[in-house]
């Protein structure tokens, strides 16, 4: 995807992390103050949450040190954070007669949904190349489940009626 059509004063209020495991939140706690002390971002954006600590991601207790230290990134430095992470692997066996809440596939503990003020589950690719989105909000109250469709024309995501997609 390109950035481009972003307005040049959102992309320097973004600090995008995709560092492939370079950055370790338990070993490089001091350089990400450093790089958040000179880029000065409001949205600071990790993709994927994998790649920025050692954690057991299934231990309530081991990923709470993780989000105890991202709270304190957010209240230090004035930041939201947003954060790309994964769903379980597909269970073998027939599919489920009840499709599943995409936000209860999200992988690891309970912490993570606990952690985030909003949750936005993406399903994956699909025939129709429609996307059903689900919510989770802790502040308001949930949308509508949404679909979308990716437009390779503009290299964005089209909304859907979701009561016409979703049928």
């Amino acid at each position: 995807p390109t950035f481009e059509p972003l307005a040049l004063q959102a992309k320097e209020s973004f600090f995008i992390w995709s560092t492939r495991g370079l950055v370790n939140i338990e070993h490089n706690r001091k350089e990400i103050e450093l790089e958040l002390i000179e880029t000065k971002p409001d949205v600071l954006i990790i993709d994927p949450m994998l790649n920025f600590h050692n954690y057991n991601e299934n231990d309530a207790q081991e990923m709470g040190q993780f989000f105890r230290f991202l709270d304190y990134l957010k209240e230090s430095y004035n930041i939201a954070i947003i954060m790309a992470h994964h769903f379980k692997k597909s269970q073998p066996g027939p599919p489920n007669s009840q499709k599943a809440s995409l936000l209860d596939q999200i992988r690891g503990s309970s912490a993570l949904r606990g952690w985030a003020v909003t949750t936005i589950a993406m399903e994956g690719r699909t025939a129709s190349e429609y996307r059903e989105l689900h919510f989770d909000t802790r502040n308001s109250d949930e949308p509508f489940k949404r679909g979308i469709k990716y437009n390779r024309k503009t290299k964005d995501f089209d909304w859907h009626d979701p009561m016409a997609v979703m049928t």
